[in-house]
């Protein structure tokens, strides 16, 4: 009689299969991609629902506007000139922008407390009551002026002028002045007793050799038409000296484009806002004068510009200079008091302060360029 075969009983039992192995798995995959997906969905939520559901907590309550950092774009391609010699420059001019995020999810909200490049801002402070949409429109309507006059100045400086003076606005008049009850702010006062008057200067002039309580004949033309009109008006005593007084305030002159043989126009495309104004006006200096402006080296500017040549403020300090920096500026020319929040996202790039086309002008021939020197000729 044979013994029983006991070979299968002592044998270790075969391994699980790689079908098992994996089976086992599932349910750990299938529970990390839950858990990453639920993560996911908290973190693309719109941050101003946890601002509901935390109230009086955070700033998205009333909703969040996230400042980041922007680009810094090539001035010398979006100018358009015609007419002039024109000097392609070695050395770029950048102009900076700010990205401005008005649908700020859960994940940038956090964003926002680990970087400093980004800054949140209440949506008043930025919008005021204006929509995306009316937001957008009102940019681009700042843009198309920072253009405009960016022209005027960058023209105004190399001895051309563009405009003539025909006449003086006014936004209001002062109450129980002459000019109160008998003049519109919607009229363009062009002479008195048919003296041209073409700037404040030449009517202050004019005035001030008229005795108070003497009559006048203004001629207005009304509500920006070519119509006139001859208004009397009883001068009165001026409140701080002699002379008469008719009493308008926001005074300012109404400015005709002169007919010039060349053109000189920036197309700014899809960019808004008016922080561009320096820019485009160093870069139009730099186009119809030789020499290097910027030494042959890498500027980035932000900045408004004002027809008397000012600088004027702008938001995203911090953005922008990350965004020069980024794009290699070799210096970053700011408004004069951003010079410290400029400095503190500039990184290696040199920032200095300006208040005043001269003092950019100025700044440049400091880091190396050639000074200009006024009397473009067309």
């Amino acid at each position: 009689m044979s013994e029983p075969d006991t070979t299968a009983d002592t044998l270790p039992a075969p391994p699980p299969s790689r079908w098992r192995r994996r089976r086992r798995l599932y349910p750990v995959l299938w529970s990390l991609a839950a858990a990453a997906t639920a993560v996911a969905a908290v973190l693309l939520v719109p941050a101003q629902w946890v601002g509901r559901a935390i109230p009086g907590h955070m700033i998205v309550d009333d909703g969040a506007v996230a400042f980041k950092p922007g680009g810094a774009n090539t001035t010398i391609d979006r100018l358009k000139i015609s007419g002039l010699e024109f000097f392609e420059p070695a050395g770029t001019i950048l102009f900076t922008t700010v990205s401005i995020d008005d649908e700020l999810t859960v994940a940038e909200w956090v964003q926002s407390w680990l970087s400093e490049g980004i800054e949140l801002h209440t949506r008043e402070s930025v919008f005021g009551d204006r929509t995306s949409k009316e937001q957008r429109e009102y940019n681009l309507d700042l843009m198309a002026a920072s253009v405009d006059t960016a022209v005027l100045v960058a023209l105004d400086h190399l001895g051309i002028e563009m405009f003539d003076a025909t006449g003086l606005s006014f936004d209001s008049t002062v109450e129980g002045a002459p000019a109160d009850g008998t003049l519109d702010s919607g009229w363009v006062i062009v002479a008195v007793d048919g003296i041209p008057i073409t700037s404040l200067n030449s009517l202050q002039d004019l005035l001030a050799g008229r005795e108070p309580g003497t009559a006048a004949i203004l001629t207005v033309e009304v509500d920006g038409t070519a119509q006139r009109r001859d208004v009397p008006i009883t001068l009165g005593a001026h409140p701080d000296g002699d002379g008469g007084f008719i009493g308008i305030r926001g005074v300012r002159e109404r400015l005709v484009r002169r007919p010039l043989p060349f053109d000189v126009d920036i197309e700014s495309g899809a960019f808004s806002g008016p922080s561009a104004g320096l820019a485009f006006t160093l870069a139009i200096i730099d186009a119809l004068t030789p020499g290097e402006l910027t030494g042959g080296g890498t500027v980035a500017v932000t900045g408004t510009i004002a027809v008397d040549g000012s600088v004027g403020s702008v938001g995203g300090i911090l953005q922008k200079a990350a965004a020069a920096n980024r794009a290699g500026a070799d210096l970053f020319i700011v408004p004069s008091w951003s010079v410290p929040e400029a400095v503190a996202g500039a990184g290696d790039t040199a920032v200095v302060g300006v208040a005043s086309l001269a003092e950019a002008l100025a700044a440049l021939v400091a880091y190396g360029g050639d000074a200009v020197e006024p009397g473009l000729s067309p």
